[in-house]
């Protein structure tokens, strides 16, 4: 009779988390996963098909995480807020991640991969500046919200840069219609 383990997923994204966040991409292997939760190698196979399916299933968690407290924490948020909010997931995800980024995104496999995440978070998060802002503005500038979603992606994931920095053109954007 199989050896029945509960939770055995979450415990593989846990431990796959814990190697991705504080040694890195090349330092996340399925083996290391397996004898760390002291199970079989092929038992992580049936989850993840890969080294590079793992490492995406515990961003893609995380991430929908992240999303799924925002949406329950930004009923009635003004654009500005709503903009804000973004900006701090993105920047939280991003340092979270960031010495497993470098790495991942230099992974052949991965280069195709981060273009598409980013088409998936570019349309997710113009859905949530959109439903933040007036109709009669996004009637206007129809493309202000998908652009204001690039920038949140863009400078949101760049460690440089602070919310405050961006701040007053943000609401220059917002205010000039």
């Amino acid at each position: 009779m199989p050896k029945i383990i509960e939770n055995l997923k979450e415990n593989i994204l846990e431990e796959a988390r814990r190697i991705l966040t504080t040694e890195g991409y090349p330092a996340l292997t399925v083996r290391r996963v397996a004898g760390a939760l002291k199970i079989g190698v092929g038992t992580i196979y049936n989850y993840y098909p890969s080294k590079l399916e793992l490492a995406s299933g515990v961003i893609e968690e995380d991430w929908n995480a992240r999303i799924q407290e925002f949406r329950e924490s930004g009923r009635d948020q003004t654009p500005e807020e709503v903009l804000k909010a973004l900006f701090d997931i993105m920047r939280d995800f991003s340092i979270r991640y960031s010495s497993a980024w470098r790495e991942y995104g230099q992974q052949p496999e991965t280069k195709l991969l981060l273009s598409q995440y980013h088409v998936t978070l570019l349309r997710e998060l113009t859905g949530y500046i959109r439903a933040s802002m007036p109709e009669d503005q996004v009637e206007e500038e129809p493309s202000l919200p998908a652009f204001l979603a690039e920038l949140i992606l863009r400078f949101g994931a760049d460690e440089r840069t602070d919310y405050e920095q961006i701040r007053p053109g943000l609401e220059k954007l917002l205010k000039r219609l």
